[in-house]
């Protein structure tokens, strides 16, 4: 154990594996030896041995939670992601401050769909350290995530309440690390969210009698979607200038336009923020050609006719299956022939 610290210390990984692997072979009781080849050979990205040297490992030293973390670790890069819970789990029943292991068991439950759970252990991530970019944008994804199912069931009001916080935690996290792209994304993400499904929650009996307070409501309804549609915009704008290779960028910039035009008091006047939208489709396109929902995004967006059906032929030739652009395409059909 002495001399594989001294080839630590020099840096040789190479000399340190071979000689845990000698002091394994000699004694199945070498647990020390077993703690260090797992450890290394979770550094090597070997992750299939490393389960077995960790698991060797921990019957020896069943309270290392750097152990239980390492193997937490190993079991999620090999997609058993039940395992690694259990590991994780473990790790922090051991030891509550272990910042990784509350992340990484946050990001897991929200790849299987337990968004709650995600979010509570993200929070107790953020309890540790307050500034941790990835338990903070972790948070914000789980939140939307939580947001969208609550929407899907109709729970406009609640899902809207969660995208208020989510919008909250993506923007501190976006002021103090200003240059991660993805970070401007999501929150570019939460306020699109929240600029489609934001709930008119008034109480319609009270303004049935009152013309005016029925009309400045629905105003100052539209001025919030309205809203979040521009900030979504700019924070899409702010992650296409960090990373301009990322054409889903572009076809979100586009559909956040057309969705402001919308809202918009001159829908029919404002040409150019159309334009904008056709104009981020063909850039989403030029970087893959091959993509058939930027096809059919370009197919909906589009004011040309002719364009608009070579769009949602092309995006059909690439995925036949798609509905929405067989309706589409349908409409624009129908459009161009009553207008012969």
């Amino acid at each position: 154990e002495a001399l594989s610290d001294l080839l630590d210390q020099g840096g040789k990984d190479s000399l340190e594996v071979a000689l845990c692997l000698e002091a394994t072979k000699i004694s199945p009781r070498a647990f020390w030896a077993f703690r260090r080849l797992g450890f290394l050979l979770v550094h090597q990205n070997k992750w299939s041995e490393a389960v077995q040297s960790l698991q060797h490992a921990i019957r020896g030293y069943p309270t290392c939670a750097d152990l239980w973390e390492a193997l937490g670790l190993a079991y999620q890069r090999l997609g058993r992601f039940t395992a690694a819970v259990k590991s994780y789990g473990r790790a922090i029943e051991l030891d509550n401050k272990m910042l990784f292991a509350l992340v990484e068991s946050g990001n897991i439950s929200l790849i299987l769909g337990q968004f709650k759970k995600g979010v509570e252990q993200f929070q107790q991530a953020l309890e540790i350290l307050p500034d941790c970019v990835p338990a903070q944008y972790g948070l914000a994804l789980g939140l939307l995530s939580l947001a969208k199912d609550c929407i899907n069931l109709g729970a406009y009001q609640w899902g809207s309440s969660l995208l208020e916080e989510a919008s909250e935690v993506a923007r501190k996290s976006a002021r103090s690390f200003m240059n991660i792209s993805c970070i401007w994304k999501l929150h570019a993400d939460i306020q699109l969210a929240y600029a489609r499904c934001n709930p008119w929650i008034e109480e319609v009996q009270k303004l049935e009698s009152d013309k005016e307070a029925f009309s400045a409501s629905i105003i100052s309804w539209r001025k919030t979607r309205f809203l979040a549609a521009t900030h979504a915009r700019f924070s899409y704008q702010r992650a296409l200038h960090l990373s301009p290779w990322q054409a889903n960028i572009y076809s979100d910039i586009a559909v956040t336009s057309d969705l402001i035009t919308s809202l918009s008091k001159n829908f029919k006047q404002d040409l150019s923020a159309r334009q904008l939208a056709e104009k981020m489709s063909i850039g989403a396109l030029l970087l893959e050609g091959d993509n058939y929902e930027f096809w059919v995004a370009l197919g909906c967006l589009s004011d040309h006719n002719a364009l608009n059906q070579h769009a949602l032929i092309r995006g059909l030739q690439l995925n036949v299956s798609l509905a929405v652009a067989w309706g589409y395409l349908g409409k624009v059909l129908s459009d161009a022939i009553s207008k012969q």
